[in-house]
C-alpha cells in the first residue's frame, strides 16, 4: 500500500475539502520536488505536511531541520512516526497564516520553504512571506497551475497581474513542472504546478511593498480598462500627462507595463 494511504488508514485520517487537503501520493513527484529544492543542511519550513509524504523525503535529504506546520490535529498524530525516526523534525499544530516565521529560527538564519500549499490559502501565504523576504533563501511550492502561471507571467500576457509584478520584483521565478491530479489523493479537478522562487539580493527597482501592493491592486482592478481610468484616484494631476512623461501611452492597460514602470508610478503616487 502507498505510504500516505497506509498512514492515513492506520491513524484514521481522511483528507477534507474544508482544509484544502490533497495529499501527494506520487513518490517520483515527491522525490523530484525535494531534488529541486536542494535542502541539504538547510532549515526547511513545510506547510500542510498532511501525513508526511513530502516530509519524509525532505528528511532523507539531510536538512539541518524540518519545521512542519499542520492545522489538522489528526495529521500531527500521523507525523509522530517520522518524529520517532528523525530528531530534526519539529511539528507545530497551528494555522500557518498566523505563524511568525521569525520566531522559528535563530537570528540571521535563513529558511527554505518547501510545501504542497493548500489551495485555499496558498496565495495569501506567499504574499505573507514576500513581506518578510529577508527571512527566506528560497521557496519551492506546489500551487494551482493557474497561480503559478500568474507568478511567472510576462507582461502583455493574460496571466500577468499584481502577483507577477510583486514576485518578480522580489525574486527570480521559475516554473519547474506540472503535476496531474492523479498524483494526489483525493485527486483535485485542477492541475498543480511547482514553482521555484529565489529572492534577489535586493528588489529589482527602488520601491516598497507598502507602496507597490495597493498601487497594483488599483492598476489591475479592472484589467480591460485603460490604465488612466484605474489610476484617477492615485494622482491629483492629469493621469494621461503623467503616463506620457514615463513613456506610457494614454491608451495603455495595466498588463502592458513593466515592473520598472509600476515601481516608478507607485513611488510617484505616494509623493
Amino acid at each position: 500500500m502507498n505510504y500516505v494511504k497506509k498512514i492515513a488508514a492506520d491513524y484514521n485520517i481522511i483528507p477534507t475539502k474544508k482544509l484544502g487537503q490533497n495529499f501527494l501520493i506520487d513518490e517520483s513527484v515527491v522525490a523530484n520536488i525535494v531534488f529541486m529544492a536542494n535542502v541539504s543542511d538547510a532549515t526547511v519550513l513545510e506547510i500542510g505536511p498532511g501525513v508526511g509524504s513530502l516530509t519524509r523525503e525532505l528528511l532523507k535529504a539531510g536538512p539541518k531541520k524540518v519545521i512542519a506546520i499542520e492545522f489538522d490535529k489528526n495529521c500531527i498524530t500521523g507525523l509522530e512516526l517520522l518524529k520517532n525516526q528523525y530528531l530534526n523534525l519539529e511539528t507545530i499544530n497551528a494555522d500557518a497564516l498566523k505563524i511568525q516565521e521569525e520566531d522559528l529560527v535563530a537570528a540571521n538564519e535563513k529558511i527554505k520553504v518547501v510545501a504542497n500549499l493548500p489551495y485555499n490559502i496558498g496565495t495569501a501565504l506567499l504574499i505573507k512571506w514576500l513581506k518578510k523576504i529577508n527571512l527566506f533563501s528560497s521557496f519551492t511550492l506546489m500551487l494551482q497551475k493557474e497561480v503559478v502561471d500568474r507568478i511567472v507571467a510576462n507582461k502583455s500576457t493574460s496571466a500577468y497581474g499584481g502577483l507577477s509584478v510583486i514576485c518578480q520584483w522580489l525574486c527570480c521565478t521559475e516554473k519547474l513542472f506540472d503535476i496531474p491530479g492523479e498524483a494526489f489523493w483525493p485527486a483535485p479537478k485542477v492541475t498543480s504546478s511547482v514553482v521555484n522562487l529565489i529572492p534577489h539580493s535586493k528588489p529589482l527597482y527602488d520601491c516598497t511593498l507598502e507602496k507597490l501592493e495597493p498601487f497594483l491592486k488599483m492598476a489591475f482592478a479592472q484589467k480591460r480598462k485603460m490604465l488612466r481610468n484605474n489610476l484617477k484616484l492615485a494622482f491629483r494631476e492629469e493621469v494621461s500627462k503623467i503616463l506620457e512623461e514615463y513613456g506610457i501611452l494614454p491608451t495603455a492597460r495595466a498588463e502592458e507595463l513593466s515592473i520598472d514602470q509600476f515601481c516608478k508610478l507607485a513611488n510617484l503616487s505616494y509623493k
